[in-house]
């Protein structure tokens, strides 16, 4: 193992730039994926379009139709983050053609991390949610009510979930090693970064929800159609941001830390 200081600047700079820097090799090894994430969200938008107006009498077949878009966005977001974290951690040749578009065992694990992973935050942030409304609004029932929040309760919301922040950016690593066609498990992700726990939470954790909170502050201030496009545009950025800080920080603490190389390689991913 290596002495090696954890480069938070340069991990950070580099991700902040990663979106432009890659954004012509990410659009063209990315087809498959964005075509199938931007046709799952048409797809609802089209079935909701048609709900409301009644056009569908039957309830069977708006539900399959449901179930074919999410299944579209599944796909397309997988996709897409395995190969941005192959791009950012392998080059562009470890992506094949215009992108990928098999499911093989790699993907399922991966979405398989991923639901787990955000079941979790759910089963964590929804009473938490009502918790502060409760002790922000003084009344429970105001947030039943679905009554607006200032910024003092987003922001004490994120402070609050700030420690399941800190565990799920060093669980996250779980995610650019199942890209990179490892087997890799909650418990190594924990081993894995223990030694720099604190700047993974850093760079990894704090740095995408300050972002984030800046931009929810932002977009508030702004008209609703500027909103709109605003958040689309950071939403995408934050996206490629999010994985290029994490694929980095990967990449370093594997460096770092030759002994703690994820397991078991699938040959057949």
């Amino acid at each position: 193992m290596t002495d090696s200081t954890f480069p938070v600047k340069t991990i950070l700079l580099a991700a902040a730039a990663a979106p432009i820097s890659y954004g012509v090799t990410l659009m063209r090894k990315s087809v498959p994926g964005a075509i199938a994430l931007i046709a799952g969200y048409l797809c609802i938008m089209g079935l909701v379009f048609a709900t409301s107006l009644e056009m569908l009498s039957s309830r069977l077949v708006s539900a399959a139709g449901f179930v074919v878009c999410f299944a579209a966005i599944i796909y397309g977001y997988t996709l897409l983050a395995i190969t941005f974290h192959r791009i950012f951690l392998l080059g562009a040749r470890a992506v094949p053609g215009i992108g990928i578009t098999g499911w093989t065992h790699r993907e399922t694990r991966f979405f398989g991390w991923g639901l787990a992973i955000g079941l979790l935050m759910i089963v964590v942030a929804v009473p938490l949610v009502f918790l502060l409304g409760a002790i922000l609004a003084g009344n429970a029932g105001d947030i039943l009510a679905d009554e607006e929040v200032g910024p003092g309760a987003t922001l004490a919301f994120y402070a609050a979930v700030l420690p399941l922040v800190y565990v799920i950016s060093r669980w996250s690593f779980i995610f650019p090693a199942t890209a990179t066609d490892s087997r890799p498990s909650l418990g190594w992700a924990w081993h894995f970064s223990q030694r720099y726990h604190w700047q993974v939470f850093l760079v990894v954790g704090l740095s995408t929800l300050i972002i984030e909170v800046a931009t929810e502050l932002l977009a508030a201030v702004l008209p609703a159609w500027l909103a709109i496009v605003f958040n689309v545009v950071i939403g995408v950025y934050l996206g490629v941001f999010g994985i290029a800080v994490l694929s980095f920080s990967y990449g370093f603490l594997k460096d770092a830390q030759p002994d703690l190389l994820p397991p078991g390689i699938d040959e057949a991913a």
